[in-house]
């Protein structure tokens, strides 16, 4: 009897009943679930409401397998008898119009649901994914394999998954022409709302809990039933889809970039891998993969990994593939070994090694700190850093807490000091009456140091941009060793042949040097507690030794900064030696590159243009240039146009109306703008994967991590694959 009750849902009792269906079978478009389109209106109140002993469920009544009537009507008997009974006796047409009329009489409707109908429209498309073989049988199935399944993490627990063949998620098709996988979702706006969720760092959880309260709290029925295991499918699938799009840019471009780096912020050690692009005279950052490694980290084993991933992705990779970018680690960049030295004995002539020039930057004032800040400092930081963040009342009082010292970092240094400086009043007060009050010297050294951290810490931070170029990272590196000469009075370059020595009153670090006068002339222009304590102990015979170190330590700060920074080379040859081949590619600077450096520079990439266009185009190349060329000479008010472009352009504003009258000199210097100049946003991807995968997620999935990286970047390469299609 239950059998023939529940044996096949009738779909005229969706008007009859008031039901709507929320999922159907991606396979066989069978139904799966339908919901109470009453409950969506509200329960009905009856008379002994205040005698129930249970609040009245606010849910939405949801129906799957088996279909049985008689719980339907049971539910429309209890839960909406009012309703419902009036609903039976309207007609047809009235039954259609029904839920309509009510839905716009509901209080604050239009607020809660002001898109009712277009979300409806959505939910009703499917989404269709047709994804090549090598991305599922080869990164999927391979590369993004978890070879040990960690068992810990109460969130979200995938890793038992890792067990099975990702492509069973997938749907194989074969015909003659070709093989491939598809996949498919019932509900583009439910697909949609999982990778925003996602993308914004929430769990598959928390993914979860928030749909389904937005489903109810906005009378959403349109987002459908969502579970954990529908979030996770939706980021696989997410991934997949972002493949696609990826193989999609490599076949409509030139020439792209990728930097490399690897990092342990997570249970598996990955090899992260962006890549840049230049789409419609626009440059994108995208994240291209987190390989996990379970070898040895040496260049043989990365460059297996990455040419098998690039192999799967794109199979002319190497005739594209221009520049790359790593942090200058031997296991990168070796001669011999290096997985660098390996990219470029595969690729075409003309390739770019590019060593990451906020790394050279940071070691250069590593460096310095090393020098400048002795234990006695850094002891007097850590003892007054430590019984600051103790002090409670103190906290309270002043309303706000000491930074932490990380003396790994000197990074942090910068926001510590500037702390100890704003609130130095206060906490010279609070640690005289403790008796914990560091000398006069060492706070001399904090403002000092302070001033030094702030000015680099702008150019570092203005070196990490997405869309950096390598050339205006020369050019902010080159205005900071300027800045650091000016603010030091650094003297320099010596170009004599005797070599200069250090002495007494003079510090060296060739070609540049300081002495005693420079370095209180740089003490002159602080501020007037600085020059007051300065004088102080200068003038005092006791302290006269901390007033040397103070003027010693500003020498090395601003002499060893500007020697480091104008020594620092992005672009590398195969033995590691700086170089300068990479050419311009803004149109400021074209003004200054001849006809015949042009013609060498087509000469070096001629092979890698034509992979992809033919002769013809190349000559129609240049002839663009001769004639850019041309109307900078003939025509003043465009020279001067161009001229009055500032240093800090970026690419695409640069090229975004010029693009349009010389298309083709944009694409080609496009591709060569692809060139990382660092891999900071590299090691911001280990930021996230330490985020997503941290001690609570152990158990997430390489598949999952991977996916959870392509949802943050989804909807810019959905932006993407529109402008391949204007």
């Amino acid at each position: 009897m239950s059998h023939k009750r529940g044996s096949q849902f009738r779909n005229e009792w969706l008007l009859k009943y008031g039901l709507a269906i929320t999922t159907r079978d991606p396979k066989t478009s069978d139904i799966l679930s339908i919901k109470c389109k009453f409950c969506e209106l509200g329960k009905d109140s009856s008379e002994n409401e205040n005698d129930r002993k249970r609040k009245r469920t606010e849910r939405v009544k949801y129906y799957q397998k088996p279909w049985r009537k008689d719980n339907i009507e049971r539910h429309l008997k209890e839960q909406h008898s009012k309703r419902y009974h009036e609903y039976s006796n309207l007609t047809t047409d009235d039954k259609i119009k029904f839920f309509e009329q009510v839905e716009d009489a509901k209080p604050f409707a239009a607020f809660l649901n002001p898109d009712a109908g277009q979300a409806g429209r959505k939910a009703k498309r499917q989404i269709l994914i047709d994804i090549s073989k090598d991305v599922v049988d080869v990164i999927i199935n391979q590369l993004l394999t978890d070879y040990y399944a960690d068992e810990g993490g109460a969130d979200d627990h995938d890793g038992a998954e890792a067990e099975t063949t990702y492509s069973e998620i997938f749907n194989f098709v074969s015909n003659e022409e070709s093989e491939y996988y598809q996949a498919s979702w019932s509900n583009a706006l439910q697909f949609e709302m999982i990778v925003s969720c996602v993308g914004i760092g929430t769990s598959f959880k928390q993914c979860e809990k928030y749909l389904l309260n937005t489903k109810e709290k906005c009378g959403l029925g349109a987002l459908g039933n969502v579970s954990m295991g529908k979030v996770i499918q939706v980021v696989r699938y997410t991934c997949a889809l972002n493949y696609e799009i990826m193989r999609e840019i490599l076949a409509n471009i030139w020439a792209f970039s990728i930097a490399v780096d690897g990092g342990t912020k997570a249970s598996v050690p990955y090899l992260d891998v962006r890549m840049r692009v230049v789409v419609r005279r626009k440059l994108f950052n995208i994240h291209l993969v987190a390989l996990p490694m379970y070898e040895r980290h040496t260049g043989e084993n990365m460059f297996i990994l990455l040419e098998k991933f690039l192999n799967a992705l794109c199979s002319g990779w190497k005739q594209k593939l221009i520049s790359v970018s790593t942090d200058g680690a031997s296991n990168m960049t070796g001669s011999q070994q290096g997985l660098v030295t390996r990219i470029d004995r595969e690729c075409l002539p003309g390739f770019y090694r590019i060593w990451c020039g906020a790394h050279q930057l940071d070691l250069v004032v590593q460096s310095i700190f090393v020098q400048l800040l002795d234990d006695r400092f850094v002891q007097n930081i850590h003892n007054v850093t430590g019984h600051l963040r103790r002090q409670q009342n103190l906290i309270r009082e002043m309303g706000t807490k000491c930074p932490k010292f990380v003396d790994t970092r000197w990074l942090s240094m910068e926001r510590l000091l500037a702390w100890l400086v704003k609130h130095r009043l206060r906490v010279v007060s609070h640690l005289e009456s403790k008796q914990r009050n560091p000398s006069k010297a060492w706070w001399v050294m904090v403002y000092l140091v302070k001033d030094f951290t702030e000015i680099v810490n702008v150019t570092f931070r203005a070196l990490q941009g997405k869309t950096t170029l390598v050339q205006e990272q020369g050019n902010m590196l080159e205005r900071l060793a300027n800045q650091l000469r000016n603010e030091g009075e650094v003297k320099g370059p010596i170009m004599s042949i005797a070599p200069m020595e250090s002495d007494e009153t003079t510090y060296v670090k060739a070609p540049y040097f300081a002495g005693t006068h420079e370095a209180e002339l740089h003490i002159r222009g602080r501020k007037s507690f600085v020059r007051e304590i300065a004088d102080e102990l200068k003038n005092n015979v006791a302290t006269i030794d901390d007033y040397r170190n103070i003027i010693r330590s500003i020498c090395v700060m601003y002499v060893d900064g500007v020697s480091g920074i104008t020594k620092i080379c992005a672009e590398r040859d195969k033995h590691n030696r700086g170089t300068t081949t990479l050419p311009p590619v803004l149109p400021k600077s074209l003004l200054f590159f001849s006809k015949q450096q042009f013609g060498d520079l087509i000469a070096v990439q001629k092979m890698r243009l034509l992979s992809f266009v033919p002769e013809q185009e190349i000559n129609e190349l240049e002839e663009e240039f001769s004639q850019f060329k041309m109307q900078t000479q003939l025509e003043e008010g465009f020279r001067h146009m161009v001229e009055r472009m500032d240093d800090g352009i970026t690419f695409n504003d640069a090229w975004g109306s010029m693009g349009l009258k010389y298309p083709r000199l944009c694409w080609f210097f496009g591709g060569l703008a692809t060139a990382f100049p660092g891999t900071s946003t590299v090691e911001s991807d280990f930021s996230i994967i330490g985020f997503e995968k941290s001690d609570y997620r152990t158990s997430l999935t390489n598949f999952s991590l991977e996916g959870i990286l392509q949802c943050k970047q989804f909807e810019e390469l959905q932006r993407i694959q529109s402008l391949l299609k204007q």
